[in-house]
């Protein structure tokens, strides 16, 4: 549809689909649309991935066993494999640029960073008691590997998922729930770690923070929580240097998509 919604185009698969569709994601360009397939709801191994070319009306079928999948700023496709674990670079048109292996992908998130030049990922570590996630950035063209917000030292567990690189890509936003070693924890709280120095600072907590998103002037973060007493989803805005939350909606029970 054109953003004057006078244009509608309906995309039909021409294979038939037995059980249903799941992600779909327009590339930046507008020109392709990537989406997901799957025959079985449990078994990732039978979601596929496939491209459709809106100017060319046609679909292509790109991989199989794929269990998510991102588009970078300049149009190309970071698709997680199940089966092999590994992460695939595709080109637009679904051609394999790159493939980066041995990835220990532990929540559904996969992020490119605004450069194009890495990916972050919640990735889990493992030791002979405790595993908890960490954030792995990875350098594309070489496969150089680094990883920041492990706390090894702090956590008996912690999930980290909601990763937002900022617009200068130096800093990561993600929502982080954890026990620590000392018993005490957290039900979602939203943090930031600088991707060169591993420095974390919490922002907000308490709150059950989701879907956090930098504003295009990294100073401030959107992002959506559950009020105690409704549940109801409120959007909430923190300034990243002072700390300071408001909230700006009042609403029952809506569901937000959030854009600055």
């Amino acid at each position: 549809m054109s953003l004057d919604g006078t244009i509608r185009t309906e995309i039909i698969s021409p294979q038939p689909i037995s059980l249903g569709l799941w992600t779909a994601r327009m590339s930046p360009n507008q020109e392709y649309v990537a989406f997901q397939k799957f025959t079985s709801d449990t078994d990732p191994n039978q979601w596929s991935l496939s491209i459709y070319d809106v100017e060319k009306s046609a679909f292509r079928h790109l991989m199989d066993a794929v269990w998510l999948f991102r588009w970078s700023p300049d149009n190309r496709i970071a698709v997680y494999n199940w089966s092999n674990g590994s992460i695939y670079v595709l080109t637009s048109d679904g051609q394999i640029e790159r493939e980066i292996k041995d990835v220990s992908l532990s929540n559904p998130e996969l992020m490119w960073s605004p450069d194009n030049q890495r990916l972050a990922l919640a990735a889990q570590q493992r030791d002979e008691i405790e595993v908890t996630d960490e954030i792995e950035i990875i350098e594309i063209k070489t496969n150089q590997r680094k990883s920041v917000a492990q706390g090894n030292d702090l956590y008996r567990w912690r999930m980290i998922t909601s990763l937002a690189w900022s617009p200068d890509g130096k800093k990561i936003a993600f929502v982080s729930t954890y026990e620590r070693k000392d018993g005490s924890g957290a039900t979602g709280e939203l943090f930031i770690v600088n991707v060169e120095t591993d420095i974390e600072t919490r922002l907000a907590g308490g709150v059950g923070p989701d879907e956090p998103l930098w504003s295009p002037d990294g100073k401030r973060i959107a992002f959506l929580a559950s009020e105690k007493d409704t549940h109801a989803e409120q959007i909430h805005v923190v300034d990243v240097a002072s700390g300071e939350i408001k909230q700006l909606t009042c609403f029952e029970g809506q569901k937000f998509s959030l854009s600055w």
